[in-house]
């Protein structure tokens, strides 16, 4: 068995510690729109009472709050990435030379190997996920009954035992969330106030924008939140990444052994991913 060679060996130390800071400053955003929310929000059933269209502020604390979350979802994706980058050099250097892969593969660079993950892993993402509409990060109906899912690990463990991948992202968009709720509740205490004044113009204004703007939050909820499962266990997990890493390299491998330079580099490159 092989073991990781210095440049792997350094490589992992500063990507970890790379890891770590991304998933610190998702907590210390988080942290710091919590306070600032909670004293919004304070502020706001204060003086909400005395002037009603003042819920209309409420709006700014939804964004904060989503904006936050998606930041989150963002920050995971990229230390899942290299996490898993991580676990595909511990998998590899157990592996013989074979049709399908050879040791010199991890001589691949870091950055060369990134520029290859952006074709391979967006391509290999839209294809089994929807993108771009009202179900997107969902699984296509055509792949939810792969007989071998190899991209979502809780469904590939042995009966009796269980995938857990941790709940701390699932708790701070809950936080998140739960902010978002409160803001809502605001707005929509605001429309009844305006009621009971007796400002039905006003009032029907308003609960059309409070209506559009649930709307859209829920949707936001809903793509964040599948979002966050792709991340626990999902094609951005963890495990996921490191198949696909490794996908990534020898597909990159494949696309330069068949060439004299780069000429004509993508489209081999995309036909090693399927083959």
């Amino acid at each position: 068995m092989d073991n990781l060679t210095k440049y792997e060996t350094d490589l992992i130390e500063h990507l970890r510690k790379d890891a770590n800071e991304v998933k610190d400053c998702f907590t210390q955003f988080s942290f710091q729109v919590i306070a600032v929310s909670a004293v919004a929000l304070g502020l706001i059933a204060r003086f909400q009472p005395t002037f009603p269209l003042l819920g209309l502020t409420s709006i700014c604390v939804v964004l904060m709050a989503l904006s936050v979350g998606r930041i989150g979802t963002y920050k995971y994706g990229t230390a899942n990435r290299i996490h898993g980058y991580e676990l595909y050099l511990e998998r590899v250097r157990r592996l013989r030379d074979s049709p399908g892969w050879k040791k010199s593969y991890r001589e691949v660079g870091w950055e060369e190997a990134v520029r290859a993950w952006r074709t391979v892993q967006p391509t290999i993402f839209r294809y089994y996920y929807h993108w771009g509409d009202n179900t997107r990060n969902s699984l296509k109906a055509e792949h939810a009954k792969l007989r071998y899912p190899w991209f979502e690990p809780a469904k590939l463990h042995a009966l009796g035992s269980v995938y857990y991948a941790g709940s701390y992202l699932r708790t701070m968009l809950s936080i998140l969330f739960m902010i978002v709720a409160l803001g809502l509740t605001s707005m929509a205490a605001m429309v009844v106030q305006l009621v009971v004044g007796n400002s039905l113009v006003q009032a029907a204004a308003v609960a059309v924008a409070v209506v559009v703007v649930t709307v859209i939050v829920i949707a936001k909820i809903r793509q964040l939140s599948q979002r966050r499962r792709l991340l626990e266990g999902g094609i951005l997990c963890i495990h996921s990444c490191a198949i696909m890493w490794q996908l990534v390299v020898v597909a990159h491998h494949r696309a330069l052994t068949s060439l004299e330079g780069y000429d004509g580099y993508f489209d081999r490159f995309i036909r090693g991913v399927y083959i």
